[in-house]
């Protein structure tokens, strides 16, 4: 009974040890991977950019993230990758008259995840598919500091003031 105790205190320091070596070899951003967040809010430019910039999020921790701005005129989605000198992102944008298709597709896969691939690649690869068939512009940019920058590029040559932006925090 008593070297079953020992046994147990010994599993039990040495378990912290083991997970953290376990998770050394995961990619950084790993935690964020399986866990993302989505926020909606309607209103004018203004008043959308004010919530966003109210929003509590750190995407300087961010490798990926994607903006989807609708109006009565149209919808506008904007994916942000980081790249690897951590200076630039890349952007992908798709207009159209909706993408109400496109977004159902990304939420279909999120919730289908089965916490093996990052949810970030996971929306660029549905991004990519999505754009052979529909017009896809890509531009690089410096990396914006926070939220509210990043938005202004989502929401830059989108038609209509009044809006839903959909702000999709992937990894």
């Amino acid at each position: 009974m008593r070297k079953n105790i020992w046994l147990f205190v010994l599993a039990t320091l040495l378990l912290p040890f083991c997970l953290q070596a376990q998770h050394s070899t995961v990619q950084p951003c790993a935690v964020t991977a399986w866990s993302p967040e989505i926020f909606s809010f309607y209103g004018t430019r203004a008043v959308v950019a004010g919530k966003l910039a109210s929003l509590d999020r750190n995407i300087l921790k961010h490798r990926t993230w994607a903006f989807v701005v609708e109006s009565k005129e149209g919808a506008k989605l904007t994916f942000f990758e980081v790249q690897p000198d951590a200076t630039v992102v890349e952007l992908s944008t798709i207009k159209g008259a909706s993408l109400q298709d496109l977004t159902d597709q990304i939420s279909q896969t999120l919730l289908q995840n089965d916490k093996r691939q990052c949810a970030g690649r996971l929306t660029k690869a549905l991004i990519e598919s999505y754009s052979q068939h529909h017009d896809v512009r890509k531009a690089s940019i410096q990396r914006p500091a926070n939220i509210g920058n990043a938005f202004q590029y989502a929401v830059g040559d989108s038609e209509g003031d009044y809006m839903k932006a959909t702000f999709i925090l992937l990894c």
